[in-house]
């Protein structure tokens, strides 16, 4: 029984495209310093409904880019 390398390649551990954006989120907040936006990102995390979480990070981006 052979098995397929694409297979081989799927890390089932890597994170998701969603956990790699919300990393990059962290790393843009935590390089201004700013603790209340860092807080805010920990309460996007929580929310469970796609959509207001969605709201929730392009209004977190606006006040990123505007600070």
């Amino acid at each position: 029984m052979q098995m397929n390398d694409v297979e081989l390649d799927i890390d089932p551990n890597a994170p998701t495209e969603n956990q790699l954006k919300l990393k990059r989120a962290e790393v843009a907040i935590r390089r201004r310093g700013s603790a209340a936006l860092l807080m805010r990102l920990d309460e996007i995390t929580f929310v469970r409904e796609r959509p207001l979480q969605m709201q929730a990070l392009q209004k977190l981006k606006k006040d990123l880019e505007n600070s």
